[in-house]
């Protein structure tokens, strides 16, 4: 899959970039839900531009041009997560369970019938993770960028908080406080 999300759609490709770096940018919708999204203060949006770049026989994304500001967690793991809220009620889940790199966003999510949690097996190895953080979205690159989920959120204000389970090393964030 080019991304394991569920709003990541009808990327476009840009040849022409300096250095002769293939970009992608997406539609940050679904087809299936999106009539129904709220419209204020917007109604859909378009991914970060990624870079296009093989590993072996593998599909590298990597964000470019990330705007200043924007909320970010970078952790490793290889059995544990974490939480990014905007209050106990309202929050995401990432994180490695049973070898499998999960993204829980049904406490981020409003009624709309929409899968809300994604699951990528990912073997027995630890896992770089790196999330960017928007008011109504979050963009995943894990594993060098070999794995990308993409999706809308639905919350008030903003994600602004994270916890920490057992099992999460090299943690870094910007934009974010940090709740034990």
């Amino acid at each position: 899959w080019l991304d394991y999300g569920r709003d990541n759609y009808a990327g476009v490709t840009f040849s022409n970039a300096p250095d002769d770096k293939k970009i992608f940018l997406g539609w940050m919708s679904n087809w299936h839900y999106a009539s129904k999204v709220p419209t204020n203060p917007w109604r859909s949006a378009m991914t970060l531009p990624r870079e296009l770049s093989l590993r072996g026989d593998r599909l590298i994304q990597t964000p470019i041009n990330c705007p200043d500001g924007f909320p970010e967690v970078s952790f490793t793991t290889q059995e544990g997560s974490i939480k990014i809220s905007e209050n106990e009620n309202r929050y995401v889940e990432i994180g490695v369970h049973n070898k499998t790199l999960f993204v829980d966003t049904s406490n981020a999510w409003n009624e709309l019938e929409a899968p809300t949690r994604q699951e990528i097996a990912v073997g027995d190895h630890t896992l770089d993770i790196r999330v960017i953080i928007d008011r109504g979205s979050i963009e995943l690159f894990a594993d060098g960028g070999a794995i990308s989920v993409t999706n809308l959120v639905f919350v008030d204000t903003h994600l602004s908080a994270i916890e920490v389970g057992e099992g999460i090393s090299a943690l870094a964030y910007s934009g974010l406080s940090l709740h034990a």
